[in-house]
């Protein structure tokens, strides 16, 4: 129950369309020329004091990139898998997600979410890669809103890549 009402929460927060938060420490590097296109986006995000009971459970993380999926308008390539490992050092520790999308129905080509959990440190390093372009603010402000990340204390960064 945990996972779906920390999911009902964050849907809301994008629905209400409440101001964004601050995020303090965003950079985005996307010089491309309009002429000369970037090949994908990627969007490298390490999300800090996130809630133990949003990165620390298999059911939420399936849900989340589920929904992180979803609120990006891109189509998952199968399931979600979500394992938990590295369990000799408790820093390393923890659960990682991947999940492949498809970007474009003509092309079929498949990229990744994927991410890595610390429940010791309490931070998520999540990076979405995709060859359509998306919003990163978005993402970031879903991610945050399910995990109970500390934006402040959050950093991101989004290329093009090319």
């Amino acid at each position: 129950m945990i996972a779906a009402d920390l999911l009902r929460r964050a849907g809301r927060h994008l629905l209400e369309r409440r101001p964004r938060p601050t995020w303090s420490r965003v950079t985005v590097i996307d010089e491309f020329d309009p002429a000369d296109p970037a090949y994908g986006w990627h969007l490298i995000t390490d999300y800090r004091r996130c809630h133990p009971a949003g990165i620390d459970n298999p059911e939420t993380l399936s849900l989340w990139v589920t929904g992180l999926v979803d609120v990006l308008g891109m189509k998952p390539h199968g399931g979600p898998i979500v394992e938990s490992f590295a369990h000799h050092d408790p820093v390393t520790a923890g659960y990682s997600v991947v999940q492949l999308i498809t970007t474009s129905s003509i092309t079929a080509t498949l990229t990744p979410i994927t991410a890595h959990m610390s429940p010791h440190l309490r931070t998520a390093h999540v990076d979405v890669f995709s060859c359509r372009r998306f919003d990163p603010m978005v993402a970031m402000e879903y991610t945050a809103s399910v995990f109970r990340a500390s934006l402040p204390h959050s950093r991101s960064v989004f290329l093009g890549r090319g």
